[in-house]
């Protein structure tokens, strides 16, 4: 029988992480196949998150969910689209293990791209000691933030 190999603190913490990814009114059909690659490229968990979409692309979130096990699906509260940091502040407030993180739904991945998240918001997060801030200056921290 074949052993694996011991698994790295960066490998551990890739599995916990759950990208959160915004579809809006009319992106879906567009923007929904892209995080097909990020699934190939990656041991992450993506949260779609529908922000006011229409029952079809409703549907279709749901339906896309269903074919893979690293996907899951949250529907933001309220009539329509709501503002972006509105939805930010929602998801955050969601009891998840791991950092926070989340990334823009035209996001494609042409490799493995999680070591270098990873490192450079674990580097950002040493160098800054911010523990409540606003949504601009967390886009700056490459859609990662480390609870305190």
């Amino acid at each position: 029988m074949a052993r694996s190999l011991p698994r790295t603190e960066s490998e551990l913490m890739m599995e916990q992480i759950t990208f959160n990814i915004i579809y809006t009114p009319g992106t879906v059909i567009h923007l929904l196949p892209f995080v097909q690659s990020l699934l190939r490229q990656s041991a992450a968990r993506f949260r779609l998150v529908d922000n006011g979409c229409m029952m079809p692309e409703r549907r279709i979130l749901e339906n896309f969910v269903k074919t893979h096990e690293r996907l899951e699906l949250w529907q933001m509260s309220g009539d329509g689209c709501r503002p972006h940091g509105e939805v930010l502040d929602a998801l955050f407030a969601l009891e998840t293990p791991g950092p926070f993180a989340f990334m823009d739904s035209d996001i494609v991945a042409s490799g493995p791209f999680l070591d270098d998240v990873l490192d450079t918001a674990k580097l950002r997060q040493r160098y800054s000691r911010v523990h409540r801030f606003g949504w601009r200056t967390a886009l700056a921290y490459s859609g990662m933030i480390f609870r305190a």
